[in-house]
């Protein structure tokens, strides 16, 4: 019986690397191919170029959640904004939203609202949220991210109109190799956790089949906490 389930646990990990590598490797190979048969006109030279360096900086990604699994998180803290942070990783997705007929709807105060986390793994966290959110849309619908200032702490919720999350999922939604994708290796969520949890915050998530997800971070801000 245990042979059976390390068996069947290795095969599914072989079976989401295979996922998750074979498509930006494809993309690199056919950008490759063309940029070699269309290297006369700079734009198509360009064109080329950044499908290949966005996949391979995929497949980077995908090697650091791997390794990630392993590793303690470590952390290098600036005070940031965190609305102007999360607004300006959620234009980077406005045009791929708007082309599958998705509105990303942003709700935040005029009131800044400084946190000290790791600007890199925030932007992993919030990326990973809403590339999810965007999966789960293929219809369209309408992504909206909103603000909650609390004395302690600040809440950022991102709330999608999409497919929802099964409840059988839902309950171990951020536990290593749980996807509801049907493919892939599922740690996005399971390493967004930890990042958040490691800033002394924490992550939560609300979903119902048919009507959406809504996906909420809790981090301490620094309003009643100022920096020496």
């Amino acid at each position: 019986i245990r042979r059976n389930e390390r068996i069947a646990f290795m095969n599914k990990i072989a079976a989401g690397l295979v996922h998750d590598l074979r498509h930006p490797v494809k993309n690199i190979e056919n950008g490759s191919r063309l940029i070699m048969k269309m290297h006369d006109r700079e734009e198509d030279r360009q064109a080329f170029n950044n499908i290949i360096t966005r996949e391979l900086g995929n497949i980077s990604r995908f090697l650091d959640d791997l390794l990630n699994l392993s590793r303690p998180v470590k952390l290098t803290p600036v005070t940031l904004d965190i609305c102007n942070e999360i607004s300006s990783i959620a234009d980077m997705f406005r045009e791929e939203a708007a082309d599958k007929g998705i509105i990303i709807n942003k709700c935040f105060t005029d009131e800044s609202v400084k946190v000290k986390v790791d600007k890199f793994s925030i932007e992993r966290v919030i990326k990973n949220i809403i590339r999810n959110a965007i999966e789960a849309m293929a219809d369209g619908g309408s992504l909206t991210i909103s603000e909650g200032l609390y004395p302690d702490y600040v809440n950022i919720e991102l709330r999608d109109t999409g497919s929802g999350i099964p409840p059988d999922k839902l309950e171990n939604i951020f536990t290593e190799f749980t996807t509801t994708k049907g493919s892939g290796l599922g740690l996005g969520l399971a390493i967004a956790n930890r990042i958040i949890a490691a800033h002394n915050g924490t992550l939560a998530i609300e979903s119902e089949v048919g009507k959406g997800t809504a996906i909420t971070i809790k981090l301490p801000h620094l309003l009643m906490h100022p920096l020496p």
